[in-house]
């Protein structure tokens, strides 16, 4: 059956908006979109006038942990070492009961939802979250993350993960792999784990340059990192004095296509060798500051043509989920990007970085119906993406592949 949604405003794939839009879809693809006036419906469309809202694309949260729900406000302390931090909060994940973890993840796929999501990016240990996933009305990607202090158990962690991943399909849910960091496998299994991810095609993912530890472990074979990954095995990475990025470019470790999360550490040639590559980079803004991290250079990396996504990364840390946070608080840091090439990174730039920029990231014709109609303050006059930015925005819709999940219109 097809549905045509009216709004005040509809926000094009070029970022323009069109006054009195409208949006067709059949099943679960939009089939017309434009100005009201000329867009083609049937006799026998549902018509939903939603008023004076934005019609936009669904928001992609690039990079979260669900797995982390359970802890959440395990806020890191400035007199702790990330390293030591990290670690102990995986350890807290590991000791909470599944049944908490199940509860704790659902409840935090429905607040993403509730805040305009409509595509879910998660990186996973455990792989609850996939189970989940596939019983929940949100499209996702599931990267299963694999981090072993302990090189005689790494071939059986991957021959598992691969079997795993092997044997799932599902309509709007998809896979990925990636070591949690470059220091998280030997070179030869990831290597493997590069090749399965080519040879399978599915999205590969890793962090990347996050912390000043990292830095310090490649670059200096020293710090609480190095020391907390060389308890049980020696560090397989000759020393790398330009860092962790420089090394990873250097010994072909971050495959094209690959996205990469963080980078924080990272200089101007590295970011233009991974644009190179087609490598999307995931910022988590709020998550960096709240950790102590330095900030991504975002701007460099722009004048790199880098294509440049948003996430939350993991609730624990800082317990925020909102996509539309994250983007006010880089207005805040960057007011001479415009609110257009913020919004461009949470929906466009994510869609191509999930190698799907022909399904998703817009309002156009063919692809899938994720979209979300969003209410906030406005004043005649006002530049409206700016001051989407600033406000607090409602969500009164949100349709994923077609199906209305939130319908707060009346």
């Amino acid at each position: 059956m097809e549905t045509m949604y009216l709004a005040k405003w509809l926000l094009t794939e070029t970022m323009d908006l069109i006054e009195n839009g409208a949006v067709v879809i059949n099943d679960e693809k939009i089939v017309s979109v434009g100005p009201r006036s000329w867009v083609k419906r049937s006799n026998s469309a549902r018509i939903v006038n939603l008023g004076d809202v934005l019609l936009m694309p669904g928001l992609i949260n690039m990079h979260t942990h669900l797995d982390a729900s359970a802890v959440r406000g395990n806020f890191r302390p400035h007199d702790e070492t990330f390293a030591a931090w990290n670690a102990k909060l995986s350890s807290r994940i590991k000791m909470t009961p599944a049944v908490q973890l199940q509860s704790s993840i659902k409840l935090t796929i429905r607040e993403l939802i509730a805040n305009g999501v409509t595509t879910i990016v998660d990186t996973t240990r455990s792989g609850l979250s996939k189970e989940i996933l596939q019983q929940e009305p949100v499209r996702s990607w599931v990267i299963q993350e694999l981090y072993c202090d302990d090189i005689v158990k790494e071939t059986a962690l991957i021959d598992d993960c691969i079997s795993l991943l092997h044997d799932h399909k599902h309509s709007i849910v998809s896979s990925g792999i990636g070591p949690y960091a470059p220091y998280s496998l030997s070179p030869d299994a990831q290597k493997r784990v590069r090749l399965f991810a080519h040879d399978t095609q599915i999205l590969w993912q890793t962090h990347l340059a996050e912390s000043a530890e990292e830095l310090q472990a490649f670059s200096e074979k020293n710090g609480d990192l190095y020391f907390h990954m060389t308890r049980k095995n020696s560090w397989p990475f000759d020393l790398a004095p330009s860092g962790p990025v420089h090394y990873a470019l250097q010994c072909d470790m971050i495959p094209e296509d690959a996205v990469c999360v963080h980078c924080n550490y990272s200089a101007g040639n590295e970011l233009e060798q991974l644009a190179a590559r087609n490598v999307s980079i995931v910022i988590c803004h709020t998550y960096t500051h709240a950790t102590g991290h330095k900030h991504f250079p975002l701007d460099v990396a722009l004048k790199r043509n880098c294509n440049i996504c948003i996430g939350t990364e993991g609730i624990a840390s800082h317990g925020d989920l909102s996509i539309f946070d994250e983007l006010f608080a880089l207005k805040q840091s960057y007011p001479h990007i415009h609110a257009r090439d913020f919004i461009r990174m949470a929906t466009i730039n994510s869609a191509k970085a999930l190698n799907a920029h022909e399904k998703l990231g817009s309002i156009s014709e063919g692809k899938y119906a994720d979209f979300i109609a969003v209410r906030f303050a406005y004043s005649q006059g006002e530049d409206l993406l700016e001051t989407l930015l600033v406000e607090e925005p409602e969500i009164v819709l949100s349709v994923i592949n077609g199906d209305e999940i939130i319908a707060g219109y009346s």
